[in-house]
């Protein structure tokens, strides 16, 4: 039983990646052959249609699933691992030059719409001094980790606000649509990266918001750059945010590798590792052992 426990945690996460990469697919057919630059549209909109539903579905299953596995979910991150250093690094270079582009691109005629769009740039260059300090330590705990990490987690909800405040699109446009629900996706991803910071992880709930975050994000960023590559324009107006969108599905994508390695792990040495209550209380767990061995003196 518990070989079959851990098997199908491994597919969970091993699955994350092949929907991303389907609905990546479904996606890029629909804005090469089925979209209207002047509407903001598909003209059928069936590929759209496919990709919503199993993006919809996929989302809920992991989330059943994530509550289900929830005693499979502790480990201990390290930033350490070249993926994550890379993903860091590209992370980090594409929020400085989405930064720079939008300052120069900012709407002075409406100063509502000007503070929206100017706190995510502030939170673009004050989130890439985090992969700055990473590069140099990549430990995952300490307080000034978790500071440098919650103005990630603002970018994605101020540039989601962003976004729906702009009338460049209608708000129900699919590419705002989808653009929105990654960023929101991101947000989140980054709150549970303070939390390991701060020592105190809800590793399935984490886990479930980075396979959420890859499959989003990387819907969202791969397509539209390959619209552009095609069409010469970008879909939102700013290259340089589906860049930093492809670097959190890259840096999101190193999280998952390292999850799913210690998995393996786990699998291979057949070690069960502390649900996250004990993990999260190691004392009450020694306590248990302890307790434990008293009842076996006390028996013989």
């Amino acid at each position: 039983m518990q070989k079959k426990q851990h098997r199908s945690h491994l597919h969970y996460l091993l699955l994350a990646p092949a929907i991303a990469i389907a609905t990546v697919v479904l996606r890029t057919l629909a804005l090469l052959t089925r979209f209207d630059a002047e509407t903001g549209f598909y003209t059928d909109p069936t590929f759209s249609l496919i990709t919503t539903l199993l993006l919809l579905l996929s989302t809920v299953a992991m989330a059943i699933f994530s509550y289900e596995m929830r005693p499979h979910f502790s480990f201990c991150r390290d930033y350490r691992d070249l993926p994550s250093l890379f993903a860091g690094v590209f992370l980090a270079i594409a929020l400085v030059f989405f930064g720079v582009t939008m300052l120069a691109e900012l709407p002075v005629e409406s100063p509502s719409l000007l503070l929206v769009s100017l706190l995510p740039v502030i939170f673009a260059f004050a989130g890439a001094v985090l992969f700055a300090v990473r590069a140099f330590d990549g430990s995952a705990e300490g307080g000034a980790k978790a500071m440098l990490t919650l103005p990630l987690a603002a970018f994605g909800v101020f540039y989601a606000l962003y976004l729906s405040m702009e009338n460049t699109l209608l708000l129900n446009a699919p590419q705002k649509v989808i653009a929105i629900t990654a960023w929101i996706a991101a947000a989140f991803f980054f709150l549970g990266e303070a939390r390991i910071a701060l020592g105190r992880a809800k590793w399935a709930l984490h886990t479930f918001s980075t396979v959420v975050t890859i499959i989003f994000t990387a819907t969202l960023s791969i397509p539209n750059l390959a619209y552009q590559a095609v069409a010469g324009t970008p879909l939102l107006g700013n290259t340089a945010h589906d860049f930093v969108a492809l670097g959190v599905c890259l840096y999101a994508l190193a999280g998952l590798i390292t999850t799913v390695s210690s998995a393996i792990r786990k699998k291979a040495t057949g070690v069960d590792r502390l649900t996250e209550t004990e993990a999260a209380t190691p004392e009450k767990a020694n306590n248990s052992e302890v307790g434990k061995d008293d009842e076996e003196a006390t028996d013989r």
